[in-house]
């Protein structure tokens, strides 16, 4: 899920390795009629915009759970102002990088579930373990939601990517789904999926030729600084405006959850202008070469998002409220810092790509060690579907002793 440029090298050219290995020289060669076509160029603003972000959804993680306890406190501002633009600038993202044929390919598709089945099932037994919550394989555990989201949305958009007034239409999408009271939220992560849907349309339907003219518009350094004082400036506003309360989005409307009184609509409105808003002001205001650690992070970002949640609700089982609200706020900046740093690096990259790339292979080609795999994973949906009955039956037996 990396954007790239394509830079088009039409002369003769040859690549000549120099003394220093690691330094490869390019020289004419008419002699040699060799040509390097469709260099890719890494586009470091997307790194950079996207590793700020999971930053703040790391960051933001780690505060949720106190955010209820501490409600009107720095920790219920600064969650709400992060909830209301990190997952739809993400998913933005998502649409932006979901063009190409191979990002809805039946490999990448299928790895995405791997990931999701992996992920999902080791947070289950998380909260098996500390809260006796039964599995259920038809709700994506805390936010792993947006995986199974993932997985729809690339699935569904090449039935309705020609749809006349596709981007309008998904906005109105994602404003009805909050009249339906009969479908939990995390079930198959169907609320979050519908309303959300619209910012992956429009990341989806803007063409990479036109966002190339406005990186390159806003890349002069005036316009720059006008952008960074711009988002500077609207987020003090958004933060004041949340503390003052004139701005007053609850956990359910900023999960995108059913709405309680038909006029919340109007604020599911409000919620969508100002994440348009949040998502174009960041984005403009980053330069567009490499930061360090963020645009590694950035790079990354997947595997910080996957294994940071974990880490998030151990941090709240062991503290939970033994320290105050300003060590909440330190230790969990601290944990943010460690988290992606640890995994969004490189190296885990490498090794989590090598590890899913083993598993999509073998059971592709249901070889010996494919039909090992799905044997695995078929004894773990059996145990999820029987754990309800099993809990049932221990619990009854224990009553009875």
């Amino acid at each position: 899920m990396s954007e790239f440029n394509e830079l088009t090298i039409s002369s003769n050219i040859e690549i000549k390795k120099n003394n220093n290995p690691n330094n490869n020289e390019i020289i004419d060669n008419n002699n040699l009629k060799t040509q390097i076509p469709n260099i890719k160029v890494r586009d470091n603003i997307w790194d950079n915009y996207k590793g700020i972000l999971i930053f703040l959804v790391v960051y933001a993680h780690f505060l949720w759970e106190y955010s209820e306890k501490y409600e009107n406190t720095k920790i219920d501002y600064l969650v709400t102002f992060i909830y209301i633009f990190h997952m739809p600038a993400f998913i933005f993202c998502s649409g932006f990088f979901s063009k190409s044929t191979n990002s809805k390919s039946r490999r990448t598709i299928s790895k995405l579930f791997i990931h999701y089945i992996i992920f999902n099932t080791l947070l289950m037994v998380y909260e098996y373990y500390f809260h006796k919550i039964l599995p259920n394989i038809f709700n994506p555990q805390n936010s792993y939601w947006y995986l199974f989201s993932l997985i729809s949305w690339r699935m569904i958009i090449p039935y309705f990517e020609n749809e006349y007034f596709l981007i309008l239409k998904s906005f109105l999408i994602g404003l009805i789904v909050g009249y339906d009271q009969y479908i939990t939220i995390n079930l198959l992560s169907f609320k979050r999926t519908f309303a959300f849907f619209p910012f992956f349309v429009l990341g989806y339907k803007i063409k990479k030729k036109h966002f190339k003219r406005l990186f390159n518009l806003t890349n002069k350094l005036f316009i720059k600084i006008i952008f960074i004082i711009t988002f500077f400036t609207y987020s003090y506003i958004l933060y004041n405006d949340i503390k003052k309360r004139k701005i007053n989005f609850t956990h359910k409307m900023l999960l995108m959850g059913f709405y309680n009184y038909n006029n919340e609509i109007l604020k599911r409105i409000q919620l969508f202008i100002i994440s348009l808003i949040m998502i174009f002001l960041l984005l403009f205001s980053l330069p567009n070469k490499k930061i360090p650690i963020i645009t590694m992070i950035g790079r990354n970002s997947l595997y910080v998002y996957l294994f940071h949640r974990v880490f998030t609700l151990l941090f709240f089982q062991y503290y939970q409220y033994k320290i105050n609200l300003v060590q909440i706020m330190k230790k969990s900046l601290k944990g943010t810092i460690i988290i992606v740093i640890v995994f969004g690096n490189d190296y885990i990259t490498k090794i989590m790509n090598l590890f899913v790339d083993f598993l999509y292979i073998n059971i592709s080609l249901n070889n010996k060690k494919g039909r090992f795999i799905k044997l695995i994973f078929f004894l773990l949906l059996i145990l999820i579907i029987l754990s309800k009955p099993i809990h049932e039956k221990y619990n009854s037996n224990k009553k009875n002793i």
